[in-house]
């Protein structure tokens, strides 16, 4: 993940090293935007989740969502997206949404005004175990 990323999503990654998870957190160069290209080469075939924010909540950068997803499944790693901040922020269509949600290997998780919406691929809700 990277540095930028909300306090209390960092926070829950950070306490899954108690369950064995080895968390990477990316710097940044000004702490306004991220690096996407160093974020690109942290992620490798050893990477299992990609938590990443759409819109960063400090600076209102919009991180480049659709190059990181495709790197992640490139090594067979899962995409968390979280949208919350991207709303209202920047212009959202219909094919977008179907390029997050079905897109080959796809899985996501959308907040939008308030309201949880979650989507999880179906194929992966049985390897999926809530702590």
């Amino acid at each position: 993940m990277v540095e930028l990323e909300f306090p209390s999503i960092q926070y829950f990654y950070h306490e899954q090293r108690r369950h064995g998870a080895r968390v990477e957190v990316v710097s940044t160069p000004d702490q306004i935007r991220i690096d996407t290209e160093k974020l690109l080469r942290a992620i490798d075939e050893t990477t299992l989740l990609v938590p990443i924010s759409q819109v960063l909540f400090r600076s209102s950068f919009i991180v480049d969502a659709r190059a990181i997803i495709e790197r992640a499944h490139r090594v067979g790693a899962h995409v968390i997206l979280d949208a919350f901040q991207a709303t209202g922020t920047i212009l959202w269509t219909f094919a977008a949404w179907e390029w997050i949600c079905r897109g080959r290997g796809s899985e996501v998780a959308l907040w939008r005004a308030g309201r949880r919406l979650l989507y999880v691929r179906e194929d992966l809700r049985a390897k999926l175990r809530p702590a």
